[in-house]
């Protein structure tokens, strides 16, 4: 849980140094796995919370035999071709019964999902406080308040004004109010990633995704988000979201939430699965397959991004 740039190996910002210890460190590439294994890679955790995490994509590192896997980094500041994300982790992860999991297998969830969409949170959508007060209601979380319908569709912010408990839902925990929604609204908090995106996705949820320019969890090579997720700019909490979201067929959302669950059951749910990925992600690269990295990724790829934010 350090900073640590490739290219910059003294000063205060040791990275794995301070694990390792100096010598340790300096022999690490030497061994033989290194010397004579093709494609050996040692991946380094990064979860500092902050995106804009030091990793230098310039010529000076590109053959140090290293793919960083960050929790919260930005896309311009990872190097594409073998970095990746990590899933964030769950506080309260929610444990599907049997039946609930064969009804993902066969569509039922479809049908006996009582709740449509729900967010149970604050409106705060990054780190710059005087900027969320200023336009609390224009963040992707300030955004969904209004579509709050107190029946199908859930928008409370937890912690005011005894709110959550006098709504529809008063009498269900987040967990049990969770398990029985289509959608997870799981924009971005503080930083990049939000540990509801992992929470949704272990309540067979689909994720709704706000995150300009997120490092997404392992290689896109090993998982296509896409086929999961819906994955939107920050700008388009609320309005534009709900019209996609009521308009997404039986069909997709079946399709969506078995793949969501298939991942986390897989790569999620415990910490050998998430080290599988990270591994079975690199495999991937090492037979010399490419896919390019995923999310909503702002400037000229995607105008639509909230630049203030980005």
């Amino acid at each position: 849980d350090v900073r640590w740039n490739r290219t910059n190996m003294t000063g205060e910002d040791k990275g794995i140094k301070m694990f390792l210890g100096k010598d340790k460190y300096i022999n690490l590439f030497k061994e033989r796995v290194f010397r004579e294994g093709r494609n050996t890679k040692a991946i380094v955790y990064n979860c500092r919370g902050t995106p804009d995490s030091d990793s230098a994509t310039d010529s000076a590192e590109s053959n140090l035999p290293v793919s960083i896997a960050f929790l919260s980094a930005v896309l311009k500041n990872v190097n594409p071709t073998k970095d990746q994300g990590l899933p964030p982790p769950m506080p309260k992860p929610i444990h599907l019964t049997e039946k609930e999991e064969t009804d993902i297998e066969t569509c039922a969830a479809e049908d006996k999902r009582r709740f449509h969409a729900l967010y149970i949170g604050n409106k705060r959508g990054g780190r710059n406080q005087a900027f969320n007060d200023l336009l609390s209601e224009r963040t992707a979380r300030g955004n969904y308040f209004p579509f709050h319908d107190n029946n199908r569709t859930i928008f409370l912010r937890n912690h005011y004004k005894n709110e959550y408990n006098e709504s529809s839902v008063g009498n269900f925990t987040y967990e049990d109010v969770l398990r029985r929604t289509s959608f997870g609204i799981a924009p971005r908090g503080d930083n990049k990633f939000t540990y509801r995106f992992s929470e949704v996705l272990s309540a067979g949820t689909i994720p709704v995704v706000h995150a300009d320019n997120w490092v997404w969890p392992f290689r896109p090579e090993l998982i296509d988000w896409n086929e999961c997720a819906v994955i939107l700019p920050e700008i388009d909490g609320g309005k534009v979201a709900m019209a996609l979201l009521n308009g997404m067929g039986r069909a997709e959302k079946c399709r969506r939430r078995q793949r969501c669950y298939e991942i986390y059951k897989r790569y999620i749910e415990t910490t050998r699965g998430t080290v599988a990925g990270l591994i079975d992600g690199l495999e991937l690269v090492a037979q010399g397959k490419h896919a390019p990295m995923g999310g909503v990724q702002c400037g000229e790829v995607d105008p639509r991004c909230n630049n203030e934010r980005r």
